[in-house]
């Protein structure tokens, strides 16, 4: 696994988390199925370093739209003094290890006090005017050669508009 930086939100396990819990969130999911659904990610975390990055990124996300995150803050506390985390980014480099202690030590006083203004939620423009509908092929062309792709599925995400491709 590739280390971004040392930020709460840093690396595609971040990214992926926070940006699937704040998607449900905006699409006015409740708390308890958003918290359901981004448990899912326990299931595949591989070691205490994904585990750490799952643990601060949840409480990150709770914390902003202003929830209680004191039972994760306490969570969080006891993997850093257990520093089985710590171990495996020292291993892959010790600046961004030391940085990474002060971030999470920064973090865990941020989330002691609940956010004064929680996050609200973002309302999208629904967009209406796909280039593309499911079930349309098109074709792909280069110099030597020629590809068909089927347009599986299409959704929007936020502001975004995300089309599923079969070759």
């Amino acid at each position: 696994m590739g280390l971004d930086g040392a930020k709460i939100i840093d690396g595609d396990l971040a990214n992926d988390i926070y940006n699937d819990f704040m998607s449900l969130y905006d699409e006015g999911y409740e708390l308890e199925e958003i918290k359901s659904k981004i448990e899912e990610y326990k299931l595949e975390l591989i070691d205490d370093l994904e585990q750490e990055i799952y643990l601060t990124v949840f409480a990150q996300a709770l914390w902003e739209v202003g929830e209680n995150v004191e039972d994760l803050r306490q969570k969080i506390e006891v993997f850093q003094r257990s520093n089985k985390a710590f171990a495996i980014w020292n291993k892959v480099d010790k600046n961004l290890a030391e940085e990474r202690k002060k971030v999470i030590g920064r973090f865990l006083n941020k989330i002691s006090v609940k956010r004064k203004s929680p996050r609200p939620r973002k309302k999208y423009r629904k967009i209406k005017n796909a280039i593309f509908a499911t079930g349309d092929l098109l074709s792909l062309e280069s110099k030597n050669k020629k590809i068909i792709v089927l347009i599986a599925g299409s959704f929007q995400n936020g502001n975004s508009f995300v089309y599923k491709f079969a070759f």
